[in-house]
């Protein structure tokens, strides 16, 4: 009996916003399930497809068949199509490419054309061909040096990109053949050799010893290998434990051959055989979890919490809690609960550098619960763990940003620490998704409480507190009654007024007198500078000439280690110069503080073991987070230098000394989120200082002490801090009483790029126009360049929308406003030149 024909709607990761149609094969119906990865013809390729829904009937149209189905079980529940859906109405970006973000980079498969010769040709023909047709001829020399090449490969051999014309001719001629090759995917499940007796020998271990009497003058390598074996068979029969060991460790220990080896397992005295290494590169033996009983507003936050957490319903928590005041705690116990029940849950933290400190916590509690996810991790790494959580193996995550999506089981508790962080938002990619808002949404999917937490909440999480869309908890006082640090702010134009000869023009006197004292008590020290490098940017004494950019308009930062100079937005990078390009006077200055600066001046006062600097420059390298914090925490540098790093969520209980070497770097940035960012950054970094029995002291340096947010800061008022941003952002319809849309147009053409911007913005007047909107609705700024005009050759202009949240409360009238804008521009002026990108709620307009 023919089974009834069954179809599945497929989205591919392109920037293309539709669904196909395939048709499944007979073989295959049983397999394949909504959330399943499957490999289907897309055009004269095959790749790889996500499975979104099953069909009974399809449009009428002839489908092509799907190829194979990749996994076993679906690799998206329902719970997580249904977010990314969200994801890509929301963030208006392709639901194909919300999925793909979904999963650890390398899984998936894709086809390949593969080019061969196929007449018998040779360096004579070749030659003759090479007058008259110059690039087939480098085609066929390429193809008979290296058998086989694919198109990426010829375009590289060739030097030349337009290579189709010139390959359908041999095609045609059929001295060339193609073929579609399936690549295998970048990532696989890893496995590694063990060794154990054979069963026999087990349980007769006589035998065992008449076999390395046998083979002690023949093979006494043999005989050594079987002796240890022996030896630790028996100690991990004592203690309980698997009797197998790894075969590399014993060959290792032995100093013997693999030859050996195989030789007993011919005389089939032991047996080899492969097991599935997990790849973890934060498999440790956690510290005992320090003892602690819950102050009273901890206890009362958990138990309203486990409240939410009991009767399985939604409710998203944000819990204000000063520094220092265990809002960790109030995590851990919370999981706890969620476990009891059978449920798992998902951590995250703003900062790869913070990860380190919070698995330690989180394993001396959960153990081997405790998977992490983060892209500082290999590829195998993260595929491990993704799998293994997908299986349930692991019951918690902790991760940054993308750990969001983690494949969880029955997802109860989704906690989002230092809520108010821009790290949370990508911003350089699509989806352009905040992970805060997509932790709400994943909540409410599964009816699990989210725990938003922050000494410094963001406005808009704040106002939603307030409005009663959230639960409010606060943590008022520190742990064990320890007082908030000191918090001193140093006018920097009166220090320079009084600067003896040994002032240092980094440090200002207080701070430099704190720091020496605490180094003779034996304390730690943090410095936070946000700016990396050595200087800003370098001038011409004589002539002005200020070192920028040729791909971007941006100056140059000055580096000194390396004795570059380098731009931090595309990497251009160039020697420093020693004398001025324009004018050729050797009068070169370096104006402005970065960290190495900081760290040159500290090594001076201090030595050269006394400071650990961590930036982005000295954590490029695969655990260098971890080994910079523990080499601070062992106290073998007592000084913590970094950027914004360093700023957050670091307890260190013999830190007593906080210095920030600038708070002007972000105050003055043109951006309206620059006071808010501000006050939390020095809130943030402040609270790093004093804990347990000592009090710790603050420093803050600045030109503009009398700015509203330094004061607060000061002063630890968040709440005054609120009532005056909050104020400021009704009067101007900024979140949380606006929505906001980026539109950035980009192009190595600048003409076109203007061009482009100025057509789209007519469009979107007109839109407007038919829709009424009245004034008071939105607000429309732009066309104009963007802040940061050009980077990586690409010009860039914005335009910025503005739009009331009592009007379009959920912004779904100002995405089909978009929608609609975009499809009338696509007909009339859509170029492949212009790149076209919308950002909702973007975290900065730079």
């Amino acid at each position: 009996m023919t089974e009834p024909r069954l179809f599945a709607e497929i989205v591919f990761p392109i920037p293309l916003n539709k669904h196909f149609t395939y048709e499944i094969p007979e073989n295959l119906q049983g397999l394949i399930q909504e959330g399943s990865r499957v490999i289907a013809p897309l055009g004269s390729k095959k790749t790889t497809g996500y499975i979104t829904r099953l069909l009974k009937t399809s449009d009428g149209t002839k489908c092509l068949f799907i190829s194979d189905v990749l996994d076993l079980w679906p690799v998206f529940s329902a719970e997580l199509l249904s977010l990314a859906q969200w994801i890509a109405e929301y963030y208006m970006t392709p639901v194909g490419l919300v999925l793909d973000s979904m999963l650890p980079p390398g899984m998936d498969r894709r086809s390949e054309k593969i080019f061969t010769l196929t007449a018998s040709i040779g360096e004579y023909e070749i030659q003759t061909l090479k007058k008259a047709k110059p690039v087939q001829s480098k085609i066929l020399k390429a193809l008979l040096v290296y058998k086989q090449l694919s198109l990426k490969a010829l375009v590289k051999k060739v030097g030349s990109k337009n290579l189709a014309k010139n390959i359908d001719e041999l095609k045609k001629l059929q001295i060339i053949s193609e073929q579609d090759v399936l690549h295998d995917s970048d990532v696989n499940i890893r496995f590694e050799k063990y060794v154990r007796f054979s069963p026999a020998l087990t349980d007769e271990p006589e035998r065992i010893d008449a076999a390395m009497e046998s083979l002690e003058k023949r093979s006494p390598k043999q005989a050594e290998l079987l002796a240890y074996l022996k030896s630790w068979t028996e100690e991990r029969i004592s203690t309980e434990e698997e009797t197998e060991i790894r075969q590399s460790d014993l060959l290792q220990v032995n100093n013997a051959p693999l030859s050996a080896l195989k030789g007993l397992s011919e005389k089939k005295l032991v047996v080899i055989f492969e097991k599935e290494k997990i790849r973890n590169p934060y498999d440790f033996i956690p510290d005992k979890p320090r003892d602690l009983t819950l102050n009273a507003e901890q206890k009362n936050a958990v138990d309203i919490i486990d409240e939410a957490i009991q009767k399985r319903e939604y409710k998203t928590f944000l819990l204000h809690g000063v520094t220092g005041s265990g809002k960790t705690q109030v995590y851990i116990e919370s999981i706890k609960r969620v476990l009891e029940l059978g449920k798992t849950a998902i951590v995250l933290v703003p900062e790869i550098s913070l990860t380190p400190q919070a698995v330690q916590r989180f394993k001396a509690h959960f153990g081997e619960l405790v998977a992490v996810l983060h892209s500082r991790m290999s590829m195998g790494e993260r595929f491990d763990s993704w799998r293994k959580l997908q299986s349930g193996d692991y019951k918690i995550v902790i991760g940054a940003r993308s750990a969001i999506f983690a494949p969880m089981q029955n997802p109860g508790l989704i906690v989002i620490d230092e809520e108010h962080e821009n790290t949370y938002k990508q911003s350089d990619s699509a989806p352009k998704y905040h992970a805060r808002d997509n932790a709400v949404i994943r909540g409410n999917l599964n009816k699990a409480v989210v725990i938003l937490g922050s000494a410094t909440p963001s406005i808009e999480s704040y106002y939603n507190a307030q409005s009663g869309k959230y639960t409010l908890l606060e943590l008022t006082k520190r742990i064990d009654g320890v007082p908030m640090p000191k918090v001193e702010i140093v006018n920097l134009r009166n220090e320079k007024n009084i600067h003896t000869e040994r002032w240092k023009p980094v440090f200002s006197r207080p701070l430099r007198e704190a720091m020496q004292m605490a180094l003779r008590h034996k304390q730690q020290i943090i410095l936070f500078q946000n700016r990396r490098g050595y200087a800003n940017y370098v001038e011409c004494y004589d002539c002005g000439f200020i070192g920028e950019c040729p791909h971007c308009s941006i100056t140059l930062t000055f580096h000194s280690h390396q004795f570059k100079l380098r731009c931090h937005y595309c990497g251009h990078t160039i020697p420093a110069y020693r004398e001025c390009p324009s004018c050729g006077n050797a009068n070169i200055l370096n104006h402005g503080i970065g960290t190495q600066k900081v760290e040159e001046q500290l090594k001076d006062m201090f030595g050269p073991d006394a400071v650990v600097r961590m930036d982005l420059d000295t954590t490029g390298t695969k655990g260098a987070h971890g080994k910079i914090l523990e080499k601070f925490q062992t106290g073998e540098a007592p000084i913590l230098l970094g950027t914004q790093m360093v700023a957050k969520g670091l307890d260190f209980e013999n830190v007593t000394v906080v210095g920030v070497i600038s708070a002007d770097t972000s105050l003055l940035l043109p951006d309206f989120r620059s006071s808010e960012k501000t006050f939390q950054l020095l809130t943030q970094v402040a609270g790093r200082a004093g804990r347990k029995d000592k009090l710790g002291r603050v420093f803050i340096q600045t030109y503009n002490p009398k700015r509203s947010a330094i004061v607060f800061a000061q002063n630890h008022d968040y709440a005054s801090f609120y009532k005056e941003e909050i104020a400021f952002r009704r009067e101007l319809m900024y979140p949380p009483f606006g929505r906001l849309v980026l539109i950035q147009f980009k192009s190595q053409d600048e003409k076109k790029v203007v061009e482009h911007a100025g057509h789209f913005c007519d469009i979107l007047r007109d839109e407007i126009g038919r829709r009424l909107w009245a004034k008071n609705q939105f607000d429309l700024m732009g066309p104009v360049s963007a802040p940061i005009a050009k980077i990586r050759n690409h010009y860039r202009w914005q335009i910025l929308i503005k739009v009331s949240k009592s009007f379009d409360k959920s912004g779904v009238h100002t995405r089909r406003l978009i929608s609609d804008t975009l499809s009338r521009h696509d007909a009339q002026y859509r170029e492949a030149k212009v790149q076209i990108g919308i950002e909702m709620d973007p975290y900065s307009l730079l």
